[in-house]
């Protein structure tokens, strides 16, 4: 379709300021042994992922931190292919064999087919995944102590946050204070903590960076999350009608449009 577009129409990709990714709570029981969760990481294939969910339009994440905003991180210390034979060595360290997980999610078509080809991934170590597609309302109470005792059952889940242009907003979710809240793995880091706190006192732009390519390292070497893609936003518009404007995330600036 970018290629041969109709006549008279603008196609632009804009990056995004979304993220998703897997998150595991860490205090689920048979979460608990890092081992586990690490060979959950190296299982995970996200191109294969986002190949089929995104019909390869999207590429892999390196962190919560999209491109373009200050933090994002050159590379995941997990490769985005994963390693099957390296998560198989880390549930034996774990003395882990046939686990059963349940991975939450929610019911759209997208979403539903990130945990479908993870279910058959996981399945590739010994992994049997039981997805619970939920509407909404009910997956957003999931891992919410206030919301009753669910967030004691919830084992891996399917996250979606969208942030503003600053790093800050990404990862001021995660900090311990928010467990319970925002933060489903249950994450707990002092480290993190202190640098959440840092990293808005920090001006110099590639100093500040260093700060939130550390916390996105503490996160990703707890065992607790695997990156999958900031997406992108496509925009299409007829050329004949307006001069369409948008935000550099592609987000629409409506009073901003002319005549074509």
């Amino acid at each position: 379709f970018k290629s041969n577009p109709p006549a008279n129409t603008e196609i632009a990709e804009r990056a995004s300021t979304r993220y998703t990714w897997i998150g595991m709570n860490m205090d689920h029981p048979k979460l608990k042994d890092i081992n586990v969760r690490r060979a959950i990481q190296w299982a995970i294939n996200v191109p294969q992922v986002l190949d089929t969910a995104y019909d390869g339009q999207s590429i892999a994440a390196t962190g919560i931190i999209p491109p373009g905003i200050v933090g994002h991180r050159a590379k995941t210390l997990v490769p985005p292919e994963g390693d099957l034979s390296k998560a198989k060595e880390l549930l034996e360290k774990a003395g882990v064999n046939g686990l059963t997980l349940s991975l939450d999610c929610t019911n759209d078509s997208q979403t539903s087919a990130i945990a479908q080809t993870v279910q058959a991934q996981l399945s590739q170590v010994g992994i049997s995944l039981v997805v619970n597609a939920r509407d909404p309302g009910t997956f957003w109470s999931l891992g919410v102590e206030s919301e009753g005792d669910s967030w004691k059952d919830v084992q891996l889940f399917i996250m979606t946050f969208s942030g503003l242009p600053d790093p800050y907003d990404y990862v001021t979710w995660f900090v311990q204070d928010q467990v319970g809240i925002w933060n489903w793995q249950r994450f707990r880091s002092q480290r993190f903590d202190e640098l959440n706190a840092k990293g808005l006192s920090i001006n110099d732009p590639n100093e500040r960076a260093k700060v939130y390519e550390d916390m996105q390292d503490l996160m990703e070497d707890s065992g607790a999350f695997r990156f999958l893609t900031n997406e992108t936003n496509p925009i299409l518009y007829r050329k004949t009608r307006m001069k369409a404007a948008m935000r550099p995330d592609g987000t629409p600036l409506y009073i901003d449009f002319q005549p074509a």
